[in-house]
């Protein structure tokens, strides 16, 4: 009967191999899923603490594209610039609308624009040589001086009017 044993043993050990696999891929599917789950919530802290649920895109590390300072969106956009770089910022509103600037530590340049309403999206001639003139004398002046640039309130982030200041100083 000893070999009888043995013979019913293999059966069971190829079982017990295959559940090992089965909770081994199971393990392994877990803490995928648990590190997706990690690091989504990672990105939405981040989003919501550190950048302040705003949305500034480097261009280059003096040069900003940020979205338009709406009334839910202006103080969090200025805690995070005041707090990032002080009032060593050039804030350049390419939106053709003007807003209230009381927290904002930097200045900001209201950019006249022509096109068709509601997002006009270019500065006329003189107006974008000026425009030019002025940022390179900002970003000349100190090696700590950033430009933040938006265009219009489309509720889109997208390119339009930041086009042209992208283009001239990316």
């Amino acid at each position: 009967m000893p070999g009888g044993a043995a013979m019913d043993d293999r059966p069971q050990r190829k079982g017990l191999s295959g559940i090992k696999a089965a909770l081994d891929q199971s393990a392994s599917w877990a803490a995928s899923l648990a590190r997706s789950a990690t690091d989504s919530i990672r990105k939405e802290y981040k989003f919501t603490f550190e950048d302040l649920s705003t949305t500034l895109v480097p261009i280059r590390p003096n040069l900003l594209a940020c979205e338009f300072p709406r009334r839910n969106v202006m103080h969090w956009l200025a805690l995070r610039l005041n707090r990032d770089h002080s009032g060593n910022y050039l804030v350049v509103n390419l939106s053709g609308q003007t807003y209230d600037t009381y927290e904002l530590q930097g200045p900001v340049m209201d950019v006249v624009m022509t096109g068709h309403s509601p997002a006009p999206c270019v500065p006329p001639i003189d107006v974008l040589l000026r425009l030019c003139v002025s940022i390179h004398k900002w970003l000349g002046s100190s090696d700590a001086h950033v430009l933040a640039a938006h265009g219009a309130d489309t509720r889109e982030f997208g390119v339009g009017a930041l086009g042209p200041v992208v283009l001239l100083f990316a």
